[in-house]
This record gives C-alpha cells, structure tokens and sequence, in this order.
C-alpha cells in the first residue's frame, strides 16, 4: 500500500542498534548518533515515569528502561534492540512527532502525549518500518498516503486531542484500503 509514495529507504548498519540508528536519522544526525537516540528516551521515560507505569504497568516499564539502556561495553543482543510499537509513545513524545510504524504484523500511528501540535499544519512525521522480522529502517514518504489508525491507548493518555485531527481522512484511506484487501481477498466463492 506505501510502495508508490515512498520516495526513499535509508537502511541503516543492521547491528542490533538499527531502529535507534533510523530515529537518528530521522532527526537529521548521522545513524552514528545513535546513543543519543537511546539516552533521550531514557530522558523520556524518568521525566514522564508515573504516567509511562499507568500505560504499561511497572515491570514492562523496567523492561523497557532496561532494554534502551545499553550497557556501554555490552553489544546489542536482542535484549537490546528497539521494539515497536512498545517504544512508539517514547518516539513520538520525546521528539514531538507523528511516528508512524510500519510492518507486515500490524501497522500504526502514535502521536505525541504531552503536547498540543504546532500551529502550522506541517507536523514532523517519522517513519519506521520493520523488514525481515528484525531489522528497521527509516522510511521517506510523499504525497497523500494512507495513514494508519491511531495507539488505542493514545486516546486515554493524550494532552490535546487536536494531534489527530488533521489526519482523519488519511486513516479513512488506510481503513478503506485494508476494508476492500480483505474483502477481496474472502471472494465467496459459492
């Protein structure tokens, strides 16, 4: 459903560090930086605590603590290696963006917590995408793209509703595209 909108992929080292190197890129740093990309979702997570123990209970928030917080002499075992969507409301809190995460599992959109979007209708929208099971890239896109639905939880925790707004005719679009690929793929055939 993306193919024709994507203008580019930006493969990153796939070393374990792949989805914290496609956020650095993202951010228009070298895929290098991507211990910065680690340390500011740490940030994330002490600056925000009680609410992130209310949306993922208090042992998965370790976990996640635990999982971004890389040793500096341990290589990143899978233990280490950014998982989505777990992440995608650090991703898209910290840097204020509209991060949508793509797989063939499931796609999504997560939009920021504790914010209210900027005045202009330009919002930063980051694309992450998972390929071959394990391995993430950062995703260029143009156009007027489908976009998926939105966290479910992002409505109990949200500051302003306003993020989704502009929006909802591109999810319809996601939704209409996923709607006439079932149906068609389930052809009575009787």
């Amino acid at each position: 459903m993306f193919r024709p909108y994507v203008t580019n992929i930006h493969n990153v080292e796939g070393d374990g560090n792949c989805g914290f190197r496609s956020i650095a890129s993202f951010l228009g740093l070298h895929e290098n930086r991507w211990p910065q990309s680690r340390m500011e979702l740490l940030e994330e997570i002490i600056m925000h605590k009680e609410i992130y123990v209310n949306l993922f209970g208090e042992s998965e928030l370790f976990q996640l603590y635990q999982t971004i917080n890389l040793p500096q002499d341990a290589s990143a075992v899978r233990k280490y290696w950014m998982t989505l969507p777990d992440m995608d409301f650090l991703i898209a809190s910290r840097y204020n963006v509209v991060l949508l995460c793509l797989s063939n599992e499931a796609d999504t959109t997560c939009l920021p917590l504790w914010s209210s979007p900027p005045e202009s209708q330009q919002h930063d929208i980051c694309v992450i995408a998972r390929i071959n099971g394990n391995h993430f890239v950062k995703v260029d896109l143009q156009g007027y793209y489908p976009i998926p639905p939105t966290h479910p939880q992002w409505n109990i925790y949200k500051y302003d509703g306003e993020w989704e707004r502009p929006y909802r005719n591109q999810q319809d679009m996601y939704i209409q595209y996923m709607r006439s690929n079932y149906e068609s793929s389930h052809v009575n055939l009787d």
